[in-house]
């Protein structure tokens, strides 16, 4: 494949994923107007025929809502939320390492077939095969995760995630080891 036509195919690929991401703001925003007003009332305030009120509400309904406090229903999305521009690289880093993982599934031994887990490392695996994180980014959430994870552990609590003060400390120590920066990504 030509230089050209990989750059190109980065650059659509991008468009792609922004107009994913923005089809399903919209819908999220569509679902909260719902909560205001008749979908006549919204049709009106949108300037869009009333089906099509009711079509986005369908949709959304099914759409995983958004985790308060965070740029996406799951790691996926806040990665893929960096990768078109949306979060700095500071807010990433802090919302990964604020993020309650689920548990992954578990092999029985006898079958290998899993399935991935929204809201679980799986997410942040994946991000980071497609290239939406980078390795210097999976790194360190896995580091800074697992080293909570052994300090929680030891004191007999369950994992919890980062509470905003920690979270904030290590992307800001990351972000000014990843560009040498002191104020970069300052929240």
């Amino acid at each position: 494949m030509s230089t050209q036509l990989e750059d190109r195919a980065k650059e659509a690929r991008l468009l792609r994923r922004r107009s994913e991401l923005d089809r399903l703001t919209y819908r999220r925003k569509v679902a909260e107007l719902a909560e205001l007003g008749s979908q006549r009332e919204i049709a009106r305030a949108l300037g869009i025929a009333q089906p099509n009120v009711s079509k986005t509400l369908k949709v959304a309904a099914a759409a995983p809502p958004l985790v308060e406090g965070f740029s996406g229903a799951d790691p996926y999305e806040i990665a893929e939320r960096y990768s078109i521009g949306e979060l700095t690289l500071f807010q990433l880093v802090e919302e990964l390492l604020r993020w309650d993982y689920l548990p992954t599934q578990r092999t029985d031994g006898y079958n290998d077939l899993l399935f991935s887990v929204p809201g679980s490392w799986d997410d942040i695996v994946r991000a980071e095969s497609e290239g939406l994180i980078g390795l210097d980014v999976y790194g360190f959430v896995q580091r800074e995760t697992a080293a909570l994870d052994a300090r929680q552990e030891a004191a007999g609590e369950r994992y919890r995630g980062f509470t905003h003060e920690e979270a904030n400390e290590a992307a800001q120590r990351f972000v000014e080891a990843a560009s040498g920066d002191v104020l970069a990504g300052a929240a």
